[in-house]
C-alpha cells in the first residue's frame, strides 16, 4: 500500500466521473442556498413579520427531523413488518 504522505491531496479529483459528481453537487448546492436566502428575503419583503421568516425556516427543517425519526425506526424495525413484498 502506497503510504498516504505521498499521495496527491485531492487524488480523487482525477477519476473523471468523480470530478463530474464533485461539480455538480455543489452547483446545486449553491442554487438550493440561493432559492433559501431568495425565499426569505421574499417573506420579509412581503409580510415584514419575523414570525413568517421563522415558520418558513421551520418548514425547512421538518422534513429532515422527521425523516431521521422515520429512518431511525425503518433500521430497528423488523423486515418482516415492513416489508413491501
Amino acid at each position: 500500500m502506497a503510504d498516504p504522505t505521498h499521495l496527491p491531496r485531492f487524488a480523487a479529483l482525477q477519476n473523471r466521473n468523480f470530478t463530474l459528481l464533485f461539480s455538480g453537487l455543489i452547483v446545486s448546492n449553491v442554487g438550493t442556498w440561493m432559492q433559501n436566502v431568495t425565499q426569505g428575503w421574499l417573506v420579509l419583503q412581503l409580510t415584514n413579520s419575523p414570525l413568517w421568516l421563522g415558520l418558513l425556516g421551520l418548514s425547512f427543517a421538518v422534513p429532515m427531523i422527521i425523516c431521521h425519526f422515520v429512518g431511525a425506526w425503518w433500521s430497528t424495525a423488523s423486515t418482516e413488518s415492513v416489508s413491501f413484498t
